[in-house]
């Protein structure tokens, strides 16, 4: 999923609110997310990358590392906006 969000671009692929920290994928979006994962339906759900998608999408566009969450040791801890740790 981090790899068709890494491609996808926003205001064509998908849309972002900033304010409410959520992330849609277009009509058009969903459609180069289905080939480029190879399914046929991203909300299908037995196979369902439609979330997966949706999730890397907001981790990639909403987050900032160093800032929402930290890599320490190959993990990953998100930081608590009101107490900063």
């Amino acid at each position: 999923a981090s790899g068709v969000a890494s491609q996808m671009k926003e205001g064509l692929d998908f849309t972002v609110d900033r304010k409410e920290k959520t992330a849609d994928l277009t009509e058009r979006g969903m459609m180069v997310a289905e080939q480029l994962l190879g399914v046929d339906d991203v909300w299908d759900s037995w196979d369902p990358w439609g979330r997966y998608v949706l999730l890397a999408l907001k981790a990639k566009e909403l987050y900032l590392r160093d800032t929402h969450y930290l890599v320490r040791e190959g993990q990953v801890m998100i930081v608590d906006e009101s107490t900063g740790r």
